[in-house]
Parts: structure tokens; sequence; C-alpha cells
């Protein structure tokens, strides 16, 4: 167990002599906050404080101050014993933590004619202010803080004095006076240790013990007993209209340049270190302070006459200083010092540190030292080997030096030298190897990394994230800044689930590279759920080609909207091509490109939401040396020609991007029939500045989105039918590159109701689940068609790629089944692992998972 009793040792002359004043007759009662060391007591682990300890050590420094004055002094406490009081030894002497009514009743059992309790604050470590309370209401103080009760003015009047008294004493950085009523927002009485008062009462909170400066400066008696004195003038100026005839000089010594490691508020001296151990002197009266070793820098001389005095501070490692005060009228006055320290500058820290094996070339080295540095000497004494060219810039007050150089090399080994002759500014030489004296040299090794070091960053993705109303069958795009190692990439990294449920939505993931960049499309198998979020999830563990390693997954969460597509083909481009649409240099309005621009079918790149297995690609290759750029891709004919539409419809297509900062629009003709299309009108343009799949549309319906061509800019024609895709470079453009187009198309919106749209899909169609599942070497899958319907069974691998194709004609309404094998379409049994079945019907899309075991 703690036993802790305090004794006061006095400063300077006898406090007998301070006090002209005379409270005989005046009885105070004086409450030490908390006590004990209890589960109320208030620890600052980081510097061994108590609440409790400190609260006791000012009411001594109080109660001897005040009898001084002839005032008669009760203290509800006078220990800190952790042991609880026993019934005898609490009728001999009050215990070391009494209740808050116990405190009350001591000063109720004394007849004393006023009741302080002494304590600190505490909130969150960034605040240090003083705070004073009284019972009752704000502005309305209360005996006992009961509705009801005499009012005291005296209460308010004290707090008054006292706030301004201790924020003088103590410079903390603000004050405020409350009632308890108010301060605690009860609207009642709230501190139990005012309810049972018979007699004015008032608490302060001097300061924020814990933030740590002030929690560092709590721990020095003298502190406190500054502090003490601001309480005591308090109750003078309460019943004596007389001020003390001495005052007290106090101050703080500080580091010149080193800092705090905790924090400190913002502008204040309390970021620089306090110095332990210091000298005060003051002549001439030859009085004598030694501080404290507890990180405060604090001293404090009282009993001080008016005039001029000179005080010296020394400390070991420091050169001493001298300052002149002059004590004035002022009871409190102060005095802060920031000393030098006379010690040879060290290096206090490096980055890279020794031996490290992969700092980045392009980062600066960093050196900081203990002292300010003379530069042109410090410059003068590094040196790098191998010799490279350095740059060297200094920060704050010449501690820091960063050094630079655009010439190391990747994975290289690198010594820097800083030689003795090296000297901060007040000419000491520099101590390398720490022992006290300068003039010897310091060195460090590194490496330095690969040209990469930074894990691969997603910069792009759709659904953005929290993005709400997403189209219920949506192409997912999460792009990164750089390639990733294929190696990595492993089956389940990248998928869907639904949310709350976590459901796994079926999904194809493709990964693809385009100009040194990954980008993930996620397509799911099946229409999402109106109105649902749902989350995107990248796990961790992905790597570029450096071995940079993703650490933690990501997460794209979004919504689905309340809107359906109801869709209607231009052309999905699995036929006619070479047919149906010219080649780019076919068309008079191409201008601006070379021969090799060219108009391809690919099977590499295509629309997997659709089970697309063509899709049409461009090719384009700029002439820089035109003024003029534009490939028109005409459709020249075909059913594709023939598709007519209103400006009810919205325009789509999908276009696998890669980034080249060209642009892309739509172009359609305008008639006003079906055999006469006198106009052309455009959309606007669209920056092709994404890598990956991605859904392009045309809202035909607002004027907004018209661009400028060959008409008018309005859409006031009878009828449409689809023109061209058309292609521009800009200057940034990429000169060369190619483009993916597919599922080129027409769709309106259907908003679906909220309650019936589940029941309609399962009165339409339902994909059931395979049977037995998990199978080998066979299992049945089963379809229920409530119409007929063309219907399409295929079966792909969890990368997306189409294995067997089960079924793809016209059935009659029914219940339906087909057998799978195992096996895809050459024949070939395929290996164990999970598979998705996907049916495409004239209602939607629907898709399930199965496991083959083996």
């Amino acid at each position: 167990m703690k036993h802790f009793r305090f004794f006061v040792l006095l400063i300077g002359i006898s406090v007998t002599t301070i006090f002209a004043q005379d409270l005989s007759g005046v009885k105070i009662c004086i409450d030490p906050g908390h006590g004990g060391h209890e589960s109320d007591d208030r620890n600052m682990e980081f510097a061994d404080f108590w609440e409790s300890e400190s609260n006791l050590s000012k009411a001594f420094h109080v109660k001897e101050i005040f009898e001084n004055l002839g005032a008669t002094v009760i203290l509800t406490r006078t220990g800190n014993d952790d042991d609880p009081p026993t019934e005898e030894s609490w009728e001999v002497q009050p215990a070391d933590d009494p209740s808050l009514s116990q405190r009350a009743a001591i000063a109720n059992q004394n007849n004393v004619d006023f009741f302080h309790s002494i304590h600190s604050n505490g909130w969150n470590g960034e605040r240090n202010s003083t705070l004073m309370l009284y019972p009752g209401p704000t502005g309305d103080p209360r005996i006992n803080g009961l509705a009801g009760y005499p009012s005291s003015p005296i209460e308010l009047t004290c707090a008054n004095i006292m706030v301004n008294e201790i924020y003088t004493a103590n410079r903390t950085t603000g004050k405020q006076t409350a009632g308890d009523w108010t301060f605690y927002r009860t609207g009642g009485p709230y501190l139990g240790v005012f309810r049972p008062l018979t007699m004015p009462g008032v608490l302060s909170e001097g300061s924020y013990h814990d933030y740590p400066p002030e929690t560092w400066r709590l721990k020095n008696r003298d502190y406190h007993r500054n502090e003490a004195y601001a309480i005591a003038r308090t109750f003078v100026q309460l019943f004596d209209s007389t001020d003390f005839q001495y005052s007290t000089l106090a101050g703080i010594v500080r580091d010149s340049f080193d800092k705090v490691d905790y924090f400190s508020l913002s502008g204040s001296n309390d970021k620089y270190l306090p110095v332990n151990n210091i000298t005060a002197t003051l002549n001439p009266l030859g009085k004598v302070y030694h501080g404290d070793s507890f990180n405060n820098g604090y001293f404090l001389f009282d009993s001080l006459n008016a005039g001029d005095y000179e005080i010296i501070v020394e400390a070991e490692g420091y050169y001493p200083d001298t300052a002149r005060v002059t004590i004035g009228s002022s009871f409190y006055n102060f005095k802060d010092f920031k000393l030098y320290s006379n010690v040879p500058p060290i290096v206090m820290s490096i980055s890279p540190v020794e031996g490290d094996t992969s700092f980045p070339a392009w980062d600066p080295v960093v050196i900081q030292f203990s002292r300010p540095m003379d530069t042109a000497l410090t410059e003068a004494a590094i040196s790098i080997s191998p010799e490279e060219n350095l740059n060297f810039t200094w920060l704050n007050d010449n501690l820091k030096l960063e050094i630079r150089s655009d010439s190391l090399d990747f994975l290289s080994n690198y010594t820097i030298t800083i030689a003795g002759t090296a000297q901060d500014i007040f000419g000491h030489q520099f101590d390398g190897n720490g022992d006290g004296i300068g003039g010897d040299t310091y060195s460090f090794f590194f490496k330095t990394g690969p040209e990469d070091m930074a894990a691969p960053q997603i910069v792009r993705m759709y659904p953005g994230l929290n993005a709400t109303n997403i189209e219920l069958l949506p192409v997912i795009n999460i792009t990164f800044d750089e390639e990733l190692d294929t190696s990595s990439i492993l089956d389940g990294m990248v998928f869907m689930q639904n949310y709350p449920e976590y459901d796994t939505i079926p999904t194809f993931v493709q990964h693809f590279v385009v100009n040194h960049q990954s980008v993930f499309n996620v397509f799911p198998l099946q229409e999402l759920e109106h109105a649902k979020l749902y989350k995107v999830r990248v796990i961790k563990g992905l790597r570029d080609l450096f071995g940079n390693e993703i650490t933690l997954t990501k997460t794209i969460t979004f919504k689905t909207g309340v809107e359906r597509w109801i869709e209607k083909k231009i052309d999905d481009f699995e036929s006619g091509l070479t047919d149906n649409w010219w080649a780019p240099g076919s068309s008079d309005s191409t201008v601006g490109h070379d021969p090799a621009t060219a108009r391809l079918e690919n099977t590499d790149y295509t629309n997997l939401l659709t089970s697309s297995t063509k899709s049409m690609e461009l090719y384009y290759d700029w002439d820089l040396s035109s003024s003029e750029w534009i490939i028109r891709e005409y459709l020249a004919g075909g059913a594709p020609r023939t598709v007519f539409f209103n400006t009810d419809y919205i325009l789509q297509i999908y276009i696998f991007g890669d980034g080249s900062g060209n642009q892309f629009r739509f172009a359609i003709d305008e008639g006003t029939s079906s055999v006469n299309w006198p106009n052309h009108e455009v959309s606007k343009w669209y920056t092709i500045d994404w890598i990956g799949w991605r859904l392009v549309e045309w809202d035909l319906s607002d004027p907004n989105s018209v661009g400028s061509w060959i008409g008018n800019g309005i859409l006031d024609g009878a009828i449409y039918r689809f023109d061209s895709i058309q292609l521009t470079h800009l200057p940034e453009g990429n000169e060369t590159g190619s483009l993916y187009f597919d599922d080129l198309r027409l769709v309106t919106v259907e908003t679906l109701g909220i309650d019936n749209e589940s029941q309609q899909i399962a009165e339409e169609y339902i994909l059931h689940q395979n049977y037995p599942n998990p199978f080998n070497p066979s299992t049945t899958i089963s379809f229920t068609l409530a119409q007929p319907s063309n219907a399409r069974l295929e079966i792909f691998n969890i990368r997306g790629e189409k294995v067997r194709s089960l079924a793809n004609k016209y059935f009659h309404a029914g219940y339906w089944t087909a057998v799978w094998d195992g096996k895809n379409d050459n024949g070939l049994s395929v290996p164990s692992g999970m598979y998705m079945y996907r049916l495409i019907t004239s209602s939607g899309v629907q898709a399930r998972n199965m496991l083959l075991l083996k």
C-alpha cells in the first residue's frame, strides 16, 4: 500500500512577514478533491501523477498561508492512504478518501464560513484552462444549490475573483465560471459535494492535469504553492480589502531548440523541452532555487519586495543565462528562460536508418541534428560514396537537413559520411560518436530499392464508392495505377456480395492490362435486386510487377436503383460486321488518319453481361500532321440499319476504353419518314479516360446532350436510325490504339414496384439449383418457363470462360432439364472446382453456382 504525507518546504524569509492582513475569526474548510488513489482518482501514468496528491499539496499550502493570516482552516483529509478508513479511525481523523457527503459534513459540523474544493480538470489532453463552479444555475448561485434555498451572491463573487487569480498564477489559456446546474446541463443540483452544505461553497479546477506539459508542472510542489497564493488572495479580497504586501516571481526554463515528444498547444512555448535540475539564483537577495527532475523546468521565489533583481539560471550541459527583472505592484511576476546547450551537436535521427535495404531512391535523405548547424561548414563536411551530386535543404531553424540527388541508382549501395569538421551555430564541432567530445565522423550505410516500391492503388472504379441508383446489370470496373502480377491474381480475390445477407453473387471476373495498367471487369451473371446494397471486395494479396503487395482488402459499396431497362437491339456484332459496317476510310467524313486505321472483328474483348462472343475493334492511327481528325465508322446496311426509333429511347453501347484521352460520340440519322433522311445529329463528345469495359449512353430526350455536326443541334425529327460511331483526336491523346465496341442498343426505362418484382420474375422463369451438388461425374440442371421463350443455358468457369453450351433454342412453357457430364464443348473433362451456370431468356437472366468434385 502507498502511504503519503506531505511536508511544505518554505522558500525565503519567514512567511509570517509576508502578510499584513488579519483573517482572525474567519473559518474556512478546504477540501482536497479525490484521495487514496481510488477508482475516481485521476492518474496520468506517463508522469506517475495522481490528482489526489496534487490537490492535497495545494491544500497544505493554502492551510499554511491562511493560518499565517489568522484564519482557522479545516481540511477534509490530511493524507492519501490507499487503505479505507475503519469506523474507529474515522472518528479520530477524516478518511483519506471521504465521500462527497462526508466532506460536506466536515464543513457543516465545524460551522465554517466558506467551503472550497480544490481540483484539476481533465478532458482529452489538448486543452488547459481554468474553471470555477458554484451551486445553482449560472448567474444565480444558491446555498447548497437546491431550489428554494437562499441565493448566495458571495459564491459568484468568490468564483469570479478566484478564476482570475488562478488563471493568472497558472498562466492557463482561458477561464470560465458557471453554476453546476447549467454546466452539467442537468437543470438541477449535480455536484454531490455542494448539496449537503449549509454555507457558501465553490469548486476550482485550476488547470488540466491531462495536458502533458501541465501534468509535469503539477508534479512541482512550488507550482502548487503559486496556485495556493491565488486561492488565498481570493479570500483576502472577500474578507479583507487590503492586498498582500509582497510579490512572487516564477518562471519556466526550457531548451532553446529541443522539442517535447508529446502534445503541446499550438503557438505556445510548451513545445520546447523543459530543463531539469535547474539552479536559479536571485540577487541581490542571494536566494537559490533548486529545480526538480520532473520535466517542468519550474522555479518560484516568493516574499519579494518591489525593486530590481538579477536572476541567474544554470543547468548541467547548458550555458548559464542572466536576466534583469523589475518587481512592481503586481503580485504575480514571471520570467521564462531558454537555455543554449554547451554539448557538441550530434545526429538525433536519420532516414534511411542504418542498414536500410529498400530506401526509395527518389526520397530525400533526412538528418536531424540536436542543435542548429552552421550550414556552410556542415554541407562541406558531408560526402556520399559512390560519389553523386547532392543538393541540400535546411529546415526547422537549421536543425533538419534534407539531402537530395537526382542520380541515385536503383538497387545500389551508398554510404553517407559527416566529417568532424561540421559545426553548430555556436562553433561546437560535430560529435560523430556521441562521446561528448566534438571532432569525429559519423557515417551510415543504406541500399536503394527498386524503381517501384508502392503497392498498387485503385485509381478509378465504377460504381463509385457509395454510389446510388446503379443499373441492375452493371459492368463493375476497378482500375489500378499500374500493372498487376498475374501470378498474384487468384480465383475468388475479386467478388461481389449483397448486403446485409452477404450472399456471394455469381459473377464473371476478367483481368486486362491496358497501357501498363490493370483493370478488373466484374460481370454479374444475373440481374441484381433493385434498391439493394451490394459490396464488391478486392482481397489483399495482389502484387505489382515489383512485388509490392496490397495489404488491406478494398471494398466498394453501391446501391442499385429502381429502374429496369427494356432493350431493343441495334447490333450485337455477333455477325454481319463486314457487310453492315464500312471500313473507316470509306467515309468521306473520315479525315486526319493514317491508312493503318481499320475496323476488325474481335473475339478476345467481349461484353460478358450478354454472353457476347464477338465485338467490333476500331484500330486508330492518327496523322499528327493534320489539323482535323475524325473517324466515322458508318453503319451502312443490314438489319441494324432498319432499326428505327424516336427520342423516347436511350442509346447505349459498351466500350472497352484504352485511357487514350481521345473522344467518342454517337451519330444518328434524322428523318421525316423511313425513306427520307435529310439530317444528321450527334451526341456530345465523351472523353475516353477509362480502361476496360464501360457503358456509354445518350439520353435522346435530353436536349442538352446533343452535340454539333452537320445538323441543327436539335432532335426535332419524326424518326431516327443509327448512323455511325465517331472518334476524334485531342492534342494530349494517344496517337495509336484500339477501342472495342459491343452491344449497340436502345433502351426504355421501366420503374419497378417495391413488392412484386420477385413474384413477377418467379412467374416468368425459374432457374433451379442443380442436383446433386457437389457432383461427380454429372449433374442435372432444371428450369421452369411460365411463357414460351428463346432460352440459352451455358456453363462458365470462375474466370468467366465459357465451358459448355447445354441449350440454345426456343422452349415452350413448362419444366425443362439438361444434364451436364462435366465436359466442355470439345468433349474433354474439366477439372474440379466451382462452376457457374446461367439461363438467359427474353424475361431476363439468372445464374447459380455448382461444385464439381473428383
